[in-house]
């Protein structure tokens, strides 16, 4: 592996290796920023250090809240992803596809995500550091933002996905869940 990159290597531009340098080093430095947050914070977690993946838990108002947090260095990307946990009926996924979109509607920062293929909803964040460096306190806005947004919908994704009530598309569907998402804050 290392014998193919150093090859590799000798095919870039000075200005290209810099780049690749620079990229891996504020990647590096942001995984561990994080750590450091989350030490600070007294938050369990378990690092991938070959993947700059973090992930821990801490205790929302109605559950315990998983997060994984992903470094992406080729798109200079930080990512936090928090799963509902929550089965969706099949029935209920049109109806589930639709909340979200109203919810990602009233949102200031991050974003519900509802992948059809097997029902599941997550609650994701994603930061640039391609211009600057991460700051600690930007690891505890998208926590404080992911849990307090987690804590806020959790129920009504959760009676949502246990409701015995499918909604028609030609009844009133889209103002019957933006009522029910208003009356919740």
């Amino acid at each position: 592996y290392k014998y193919s990159v150093i090859r590799y290597m000798k095919f870039l531009k000075k200005e290209e290796i810099f780049i690749i340098a620079m990229t891996s080093t504020k990647s590096w430095q942001s995984y561990e920023t994080l750590c450091n947050v989350l030490e600070r914070n007294d938050i369990d977690y378990e690092r991938n250090d070959e993947n700059l993946c973090v992930k821990c838990s801490v205790s929302g108002k109605d559950i315990q809240l998983n997060f994984l947090f992903v470094i992406h260095p080729s798109k200079m990307l930080v990512s936090l992803y928090s799963p509902v946990p929550v089965k969706i009926k099949r029935e209920n996924f049109s109806n589930m596809a639709l909340a979200v979109c109203i919810i990602n509607n009233g949102l200031t920062d991050g974003n519900f995500c509802f992948e059809p293929s097997d029902g599941t909803v997550f609650f994701k964040m994603t930061s640039s550091f391609c211009d600057t460096n991460v700051s600690e306190e930007l690891f505890e806005y998208m926590l404080s933002v992911a849990a307090d947004t987690m804590d806020d919908y959790f129920l009504k994704i959760s009676q949502i996905a246990k409701s015995e009530k499918t909604f028609e598309e030609d009844d009133g569907t889209a103002a019957k869940l933006a009522d029910f998402f208003s009356r919740q804050n």
